[in-house]
């Protein structure tokens, strides 16, 4: 079967000879291939010695986990409209540490067949936003870390996102430290096992929606809004504790919240789920709040 691949250089300069010499042609029209070769292949990208990188004729991929990961120099990808992602199923790692990264346009993804978007966007420390609002998400199982560390966002719309397939979403948006609002309304998580540091050092995230959750299935809640330093409320009335194994440091230095809204019924096997300093560091909490959280068994 024909391969067809993109060309990727540095500076715009393409690199067709090192494709050629694997027996790799480029063509008009894009060609499925098991796998893009590509990174293994861009001449001046891997080690950071690349500022720019650019597709240069249509792909089909049905892979493109960790195909930019740890591009640090990247400052820009052009031409990722000429990559057909209808029948990609793994975008794990795409851009992950691509620290230098400033501008990226994935609106036009198709990503209907996607599974796994863990740390997709893991590390991109320079972009401001990324529009991910025309995502379709429902066969996605793993989320984890998918936008851990992007540091310099200020909004993130993921209100549409179909999460009804997720199995894990630890990390998801950790160290979004600039994050002042999320809405995850919508998100249903009936089969989620692992929440640990979803929001862990979100130090500006002064609202996050989080009515739809369903948690009884969560065993892991470690970490999970550790270090939100700018939250003053939290409604976590409809949160189920039942699967729970590990809340511990789940609230830590959370330092200006005042009012914590937790469900009435105790935690069930408390004396066998890990609970250590859930609340550490929550100075600031109301006694309506602290006599909640003992009477289902979380303590400083």
């Amino acid at each position: 079967m024909q391969r067809e691949t993109c060309c990727i250089g540095s500076s715009f300069s393409p690199v067709l000879s090192r494709f050629r010499k694997r027996g790799i042609r480029p063509s008009s029209s894009p060609q499925t291939i098991p796998r893009c070769p590509m990174p293994a292949l861009c001449a001046g990208l891997s080690r950071g010695a690349a500022s720019r990188a650019f597709v240069t004729a249509p792909i089909a991929p049905v892979s493109m986990r960790g195909w930019f990961a740890g591009y640090r120099g990247l400052q820009s990808i052009e031409g990722l409209s000429l990559v057909d992602t209808s029948r990609v199923t793994n975008m794990a790692n795409l851009f992950s540490a691509c620290s230098s990264l400033q501008t990226l346009d994935v609106s036009h993804f198709d990503t209907s067949q996607v599974t796994d978007m863990s740390n997709m966007f893991n590390g991109c420390d320079e972009l401001i936003a990324i529009d991910v609002s025309g995502f379709d998400t429902a066969r996605v199982r793993d989320f984890t870390s998918m936008f851990a560390s992007c540091s310099k966002f200020t909004w993130l719309d993921v209100s549409g996102f179909d999460t009804s397939s997720a199995a894990a979403m630890a990390n998801m948006f950790s160290q979004c430290r600039r994050l002042r609002s999320l809405d995850l309304s919508r998100f249903e998580t009936v089969g989620v096992r692992r929440m640990s540091g979803m929001f862990w050092g979100c130090a500006e995230l002064e609202w996050v929606d989080l009515s739809g959750f369903d948690t009884s299935a969560v065993r892991d809640f470690f970490l999970m809004f550790a270090d939100c330093k700018s939250l003053t409320s939290l409604d976590l009335s409809s949160f189920d504790f039942s699967s729970a194994k590990n809340l511990n440091l789940m609230f830590r230095d959370c330092a200006n919240l005042r009012h914590l809204a937790l469900p009435e019924v105790p935690i069930r096997w408390a004396d066998t789920v890990k609970m250590r300093g859930a609340l550490e560091g929550c100075v600031a909490l109301d006694e309506e709040s602290r006599a909640a959280a003992a009477r289902i068994g979380l303590e400083a």
